[in-house]
């Protein structure tokens, strides 16, 4: 397997998009042919980093990945003032156009292969967003992990909240208000709690890691919440105006004790309002016991060979 870190210029026109790609290993000295991509987009407070094992897994099976840290994460962020922060103005919508800037990136590179949009958490609700912003740029197949269908009403008084408080402090303020009404209560229904993140998955390791890495271990900035609770808002208008693909297939997995998903039943909405609207291909699959971060749950290996299966089959049926 080959990694390589590049920058690309963010669609804000300041910042540089801190990027990685695994490639497969050469074979007799030369590159395989690449017939599939996978294009990563992460969670909340993650970047590029976290994904080296589950990336490094595709490489080797033959496909390559590429994966950029979305503004305010990462080393995309210019400093620690930057976290969790997108634009004082629909920062979203630099998210959302960062993403396909990779997109065509990539589509370049690997010119004859077929493309998978991959997004976790944070990242599925953008990969949603996209899907009804792009309309004829929609990649071959989608996966989704960590998703879920939050009350559009609670998505909406977050957005509310978060626009007064970067009218009164300032879209950098850190609200604990904003961080306890998303993410601050999940760990709850894991009680007796070791750390405020178990809810992440059940391997401490990860949990661990992801408590002492400053780079993760941040509370969104207002302006952050704000982008992002709309992109939540107008990814699921979209799709209950059916606005999105309904001829690719898509990919669901989450665990079954996941909150974002509320153990399982905002993932089950999804899917059903999927079908409803006619999308024509949706798999769906929840892991017993797993939590939210599936690629680094103790049954990672299980997810892992669920999501090859999966890629390979679309990369057969282009063969056929």
């Amino acid at each position: 397997m080959k990694k390589r870190e590049f920058y690309l210029p963010s669609s804000d026109g300041k910042n540089r998009l801190h990027c990685v790609e695994w490639m497969p290993e050469l074979k007799n000295g030369q590159q395989p042919q690449i017939r599939l991509w996978v294009q990563l987009v992460h969670g909340m407070n993650e970047h590029m980093g976290r994904y080296g094992e589950f990336a490094s897994f595709l490489a080797e099976h033959g496909i390559a990945v590429i994966g950029h840290d979305c503004l305010g994460h990462g080393s995309t962020a210019p400093c620690k003032e930057e976290r969790g922060f997108f634009g004082e103005h629909q920062g979203g919508t630099f998210l959302i156009r960062d993403m396909h800037r990779i997109a065509s990136y990539g589509a370049k590179r690997f010119s004859h292969a077929k493309h998978v949009m991959l997004g976790h958490s944070m990242g599925s609700f953008l990969t949603r967003r996209y899907l009804a912003a792009y309309p004829g740029a929609e990649p071959d197949g989608v996966i989704l992990l960590g998703t879920g269908f939050p009350s559009p009403g609670l998505v909406f008084t977050g957005e509310m909240l978060a626009m007064m408080f970067g009218k009164l402090c300032g879209n950098h303020y850190r609200s604990r208000l904003l961080y306890e009404m998303s993410i601050g209560n999940y760990s709850r229904k894991f009680w007796p709690i070791r750390t405020h993140y178990d809810w992440l998955t059940r391997d401490e390791r990860y949990v661990d890691r992801f408590l002492h890495n400053e780079v993760c271990n941040f509370i969104f900035t207002a302006g952050g919440y704000r982008d992002f609770f709309h992109e939540i808002r107008a990814a699921e208008e979209a799709e209950q105006d059916g606005y999105i693909p309904k001829t690719i297939p898509y990919l669901i997995l989450s665990g079954d004790q996941d909150p974002v998903g509320e153990q399982g039943k905002g993932v089950k909405k999804l899917v059903k309002l999927y079908q409803k609207i006619g999308v024509e291909d949706v798999t769906m699959k929840l892991y017993p016991g797993a939590r939210h971060e599936v690629l680094n749950e103790v049954n990672r290996q299980e997810v892992f060979g669920d999501i090859i299966e999966w890629l390979e089959n679309i990369s057969t049926k282009r063969a056929n």
